[in-house]
């Protein structure tokens, strides 16, 4: 038991998670109504596609299957993965107190009935239209992809092209059933680099160097 726990100690990194959820709970509770309107003119030429909550939803088993994977099987490529997530959502949850926003984008009704749009309908129903900007859909799937690419067990160049194909696909669902104003997407790619910047050129390098030393000694 000792030596597994030494062996996943990195998994401590998830104590996060809970850390996240009641911070970002206490977002969706206290800004409800008085918020910034997250919009662009380009919003209004976005048709409402109901099939985009497929990989919508896949964001959900993509981020977590990648992290246990990586919990696993490589585990410095599970830290920078961890890294990325909590720096990204934490800035943007430092985003939703300082600067309250929401978007206003969702149809009052829904033309045709079909089983997209009760999931759709499903999505709104739990998932307020507040604290849009910076998506965190967008985060997340950068993060997913930078990962791939990042891990040498997971390199390969099917999986990285899958990933950059479904990461793509995530990021135009977030404006094809409006959960999203394109603003947020923009936002959250912005984000993203500043993220990729500081873990996998700042800290990756800086560990990279500490290894070296470690491995001379």
């Amino acid at each position: 038991m000792k030596r597994a726990l030494h062996k996943y100690k990195h998994a401590l990194w998830l104590l996060y998670l809970p850390v996240y959820l009641i911070i970002f709970n206490l977002a969706e509770n206290q800004i409800t109504s008085q918020y910034w309107v997250s919009y662009t003119p380009l919003d209004d030429r976005i048709p409402f596609i109901e099939e985009f909550v497929i990989p919508y939803i896949l964001w959900f088993p993509a981020i977590w299957s990648t992290g246990i994977f990586l919990l696993f099987f490589d585990p410095d490529a599970f830290k920078r993965y961890v890294w990325c997530i909590i720096i990204g959502y934490s800035i943007s949850l430092a985003v939703f107190f300082v600067f309250p926003n929401g978007q206003n984008l969702r149809p009052g009704s829904f033309r045709n009935t079909s089983v997209f749009t009760d999931m759709v309908q499903t999505l709104y129903n739990y998932d307020t239209n507040t604290n849009v900007l910076p998506s965190m859909h967008v985060i997340g799937a950068s993060a997913l992809t930078f990962a791939v690419f990042d891990s040498g067990k997971l390199r390969k160049p099917w999986l990285c092209a899958a990933s950059i194909v479904l990461t793509i696909l995530i990021d135009l669902s977030t404006v094809f059933i409006k959960q999203h104003s394109i603003l947020d997407v923009w936002a959250g790619l912005a984000v993203s680099v500043v993220v990729y910047v500081i873990v996998y050129i700042i800290i990756k390098k800086k560990q990279f160097k500490k290894a070296k030393m470690k491995a001379f000694a």
